[in-house]
């Protein structure tokens, strides 16, 4: 009987060793991504309370402004400046086509940085960085 006892004990001290070997890196993989997420929306409040009147460009933000080509930086900056502007009058300003305009306005839309309000006459555009 203490034979099997000791037995037991033993491949249960084991497997109870390997399941926290496995247990403690999942909690260690989790805390790593946790705290960084905790970081990232920790300076993102911040900021906000910091400058509340102001305009706050978010890493989520800047990272999607990175991924613009120039022209499509370009169109960005011209929006800011005047939201009423037309694909042809952008056409006009860049000296490019107005399908050109129309393709480069259409992927930063995908990307969430522009929204249309209107009509495509009467309308204007929403520049959310």
């Amino acid at each position: 009987m203490a034979i099997k006892l000791r037995r037991n004990f033993g491949i249960t001290s084991e497997k109870l060793r390997n399941n926290f070997g496995i247990t403690s890196e999942k909690l260690r993989n989790n805390f790593g991504i946790t705290s960084e997420k905790l970081r990232n929306n920790f300076e993102e409040t911040s900021e906000l309370i910091q400058n509340p009147s102001k305009e706050v460009v978010t890493r989520k933000q800047t990272k999607l402004l990175e991924q613009l080509n120039n022209t499509q930086k370009k169109i960005v900056e011209l929006l800011k400046e005047n939201p009423n502007l037309t694909a042809e009058s952008l056409a006009k300003q860049l000296c490019l086509s107005s399908r050109s305009i129309e393709y480069n306005i259409q992927k930063i839309k995908e990307l969430g940085l522009i929204v249309r309000h209107g009509s495509h006459k009467d309308g204007y555009w929403e520049v959310k960085v």
